[in-house]
């Protein structure tokens, strides 16, 4: 028991180091730095009202998105002991694989609800002029979803990441990382 705890804690605490890092650099599903609110808010035309209701729909969306990912991480490790079992238990294998894809859509819903309360907030015209400003950024709007993952060099069974070996991705595949 207290080898699952701190193997949890280790992830979450993990997880949270990997995330405060990655929102200083601009990379592969990265959207770079965050436009100023006050710049925002004079290129779009935003009242006052507008940039609170945003930013508490921003606040609200990051906490919630914050235990999400948590969730997802302990899922994982849950799922990754099950497998590294001696005897596998194939049914508590596939519940947690349920769990997993359940949370996955519960985080993927989540988002794009935030999106839309996001979009509620903003007039049809402002909404226009912020997609102006996306692609004029080169920060075009991304779907809501995880992005493409294709197939690294160097994995496979036996390998660490492979089939049989290493993490598990959040649908309860093998990691390609």
């Amino acid at each position: 028991m207290s080898k699952k705890v701190l193997a949890v804690v280790g992830v979450v605490a993990l997880g949270a180091a990997v995330s405060v890092a990655a929102q200083g650099r601009k990379g592969p599903g990265r959207r770079g730095p965050a436009v100023d609110a006050a710049q925002l808010k004079q290129e779009l035309g935003l009242t006052d009202a507008q940039v609170s209701q945003m930013q508490k729909i921003r606040g609200e969306q990051r906490k919630l998105q914050i235990r999400r990912h948590a969730d997802i991480q302990i899922a994982r490790v849950d799922l990754h002991e099950l497998l590294a079992a001696p005897a596998v238990d194939e049914k508590a294998v596939a519940a947690k694989t349920r769990e997993l894809g359940d949370l996955q859509a519960a985080a993927l819903k989540a988002r794009v609800d935030g999106q839309l309360a996001m979009r509620k907030v903003l007039t049809a015209e402002q909404h226009e002029k912020l997609q102006q400003l996306h692609r004029q950024r080169g920060r075009e709007p991304r779907p809501a979803g995880p992005g493409p993952r294709g197939p690294r060099p160097g994995r496979g069974p036996g390998r660490p990441g492979g089939i049989g070996g290493g993490d598990v991705d959040d649908d309860g595949a093998p990691s390609r990382r």
